[in-house]
């Protein structure tokens, strides 16, 4: 994994964020699952993801090197997080992968932003997920 930093986001705190390979490329949000960070999620796919992708994934709120916000977690927050992430990073359309929690939070994402989004890749996840937290 490339090393991290935080980066503030507008009207938001801050997330950790891990971003490698070449921002030409089309971009990649890695979205990790509960209770994990980025860097446990993704270490191993990161290499392979880099070589071919613009490449970026944080770590949510309360988890990893992102501390608890006082406004709380949810899955509808940590979606508007990463809207506001590729709105600091200036990326205008990126896949989302949602592992686990992540998958969740991705289809929110494209909830959200639909024109934002070029794709989803939903892994170890429920697609019935969406449905419970509307």
């Amino acid at each position: 994994m490339p090393a991290g930093r935080m980066v503030p986001l507008a009207g938001r705190d801050p997330l950790w964020v891990h971003e490698g390979g070449d921002r030409r490329r089309p971009t990649v949000m890695l979205l990790h699952g509960l209770g994990a960070s980025a860097a446990l999620n993704w270490a191993t796919a990161f290499p392979a993801l880099e070589a071919e992708f613009h490449v970026v994934a944080p770590d949510h709120r309360g988890h990893g090197h992102t501390p608890a916000w006082p406004s709380g977690f949810s899955l509808a927050a940590c979606a508007e997080d990463i809207v506001a992430l590729a709105d600091a990073l200036d990326v205008g359309h990126f896949v989302a992968v949602g592992y686990s929690m992540g998958g969740p939070i991705a289809q929110l994402v494209w909830r959200y932003a639909p024109d934002r989004v070029d794709g989803l890749v939903l892994a170890a996840t429920s697609r019935e997920e969406i449905r419970r937290i509307e």
